[in-house]
C-alpha cells in the first residue's frame, strides 16, 4: 500500500535535494508516496535547469552538471505510467482527474522538451 503524506517535505529539503544529482532520489520519493503533482513538478524545474544549463553554454560558459546527464529513463517512464493510471481512475472526483489531466499534460510538455535538449546535446557532442 502506497501512503500518501500530508505534508510536503520543508521547502529547505526539496530545494536541497533538487539542485543537483540527487533530485533523482527526490524523485523517487515523491513516486513512493503517490506524490505525482510533485514529481512533475521537480520534472518541470529540471527541464528549467537544462535549459538554463544550454543557454549558459551558447554564452560559452559551461555548468559542470545538468540533469541530462545519468537522466533517469525508466523512472520517468514509470511516473508516466502511473499518471496515466491516475488519469484514467474511475473512482476519483472530477477535480482529482481534472488535476490528473493537467498533470499529464505537464509530464508529456517536460518529456517532449527534455527529449530536444537530449537531442541537442547529442549533435552537439557529435559535432566535435
Amino acid at each position: 500500500m502506497i501512503r500518501r503524506p500530508k505534508e510536503s517535505l520543508p521547502e529547505f529539503l526539496t530545494k536541497v535535494l533538487s539542485d543537483g544529482p540527487s533530485w533523482v532520489s527526490l524523485l523517487r520519493l515523491f513516486m513512493k508516496h503517490g506524490r505525482l503533482e510533485d514529481a512533475v513538478d521537480l520534472l518541470t524545474e529540471q527541464v528549467q535547469h537544462c535549459v538554463g544549463a544550454a543557454r549558459l553554454k551558447v554564452l560559452g560558459s559551461e555548468r559542470k552538471w545538468t540533469p541530462l546527464q545519468d537522466f533517469p529513463v525508466s523512472l520517468v517512464v514509470q511516473l508516466q505510467r502511473a499518471v496515466a493510471a491516475a488519469k484514467a481512475k474511475d473512482g476519483g472526483s472530477a477535480a482529482d482527474r481534472s488535476k490528473a489531466s493537467a498533470c499529464a499534460s505537464e509530464l508529456e510538455r517536460n518529456l517532449a522538451k527534455f527529449g530536444r535538449l537530449l537531442e541537442d546535446a547529442e549533435r552537439a557532442r557529435d559535432s566535435r
